[in-house]
């Protein structure tokens, strides 16, 4: 992470039976300090952790069109962003067999106290997008979990929840913790039981 490097490109590609049990690992795709770069019409499944994880000031990163499924079974989400990234797009994805009630399936992270690895200090991701997607699965924390989000644009995705929602953890599908401001649109929303759709914290 102490170079630059700009203009990756997974595409096609099939991830499957991570069970790795290091803390910092077992990811599928793991971009650090990146730029410019692409993760497209991947198939990822049955992984113990994350099966995209952003971190350090990545930028201009396009996730789209990939299957993610049984992600997270052990701990980690889905896909994690955090420490300082920006502008990344998460469109026209499925997050599917989620299962695990105590993983939130996106998760936007300020990251640890102090400097990353390059040398950056932690802060929240900004200009997140997430469009267009479609999460399924009987249970987790949150589908959307954002710490201190600004210039996001939640729209015209779809989160579904099949069978009885066991976790209790969580009130809502999506939480924005000290929301910055950002758009919210055309998000379909079943069988959520008595969760909400969205929570706003302010402490």
């Amino acid at each position: 992470p102490n170079g630059r490097v700009s203009n990756v490109l997974v595409d096609g590609c099939v991830f499957e039976k991570n069970r790795s049990l290091s803390p910092s690992g077992g990811f599928a795709v793991s971009l650090a300090n990146i730029r410019s770069s692409k993760i497209l019409n991947c198939k990822i499944r049955n992984y113990g952790n994350e099966a995209i994880h952003i971190e350090d000031f990545s930028r201009d990163i396009l996730i789209k069109g990939n299957v993610i499924s049984r992600a997270g079974t052990d701990r980690g989400a889905y896909v994690r962003v955090m420490s300082g990234s920006r502008n990344i797009q998460i469109v026209q994805n499925k997050f599917l067999d989620v299962g695990n009630p105590s993983i939130n399936v996106l998760e936007f992270l300020s990251g640890s106290v102090g400097k990353t690895p390059s040398g950056g200090i932690s802060s929240a991701p900004s200009g997140v997008t997430i469009r267009g997607n479609t999460f399924s699965g009987s249970d987790c924390r949150y589908w959307i979990y954002m710490e201190h989000p600004a210039q996001y644009d939640i729209s015209n995705n779809v989160l579904y929840f099949s069978g009885r929602v066991r976790s209790k953890a969580a009130r809502a599908q999506v939480l924005l913790f000290r929301d910055g401001g950002g758009v919210r649109s055309g998000n379909v929303f079943y069988n959520n039981g008595r969760r909400g759709n969205f929570d706003f914290e302010r402490k």
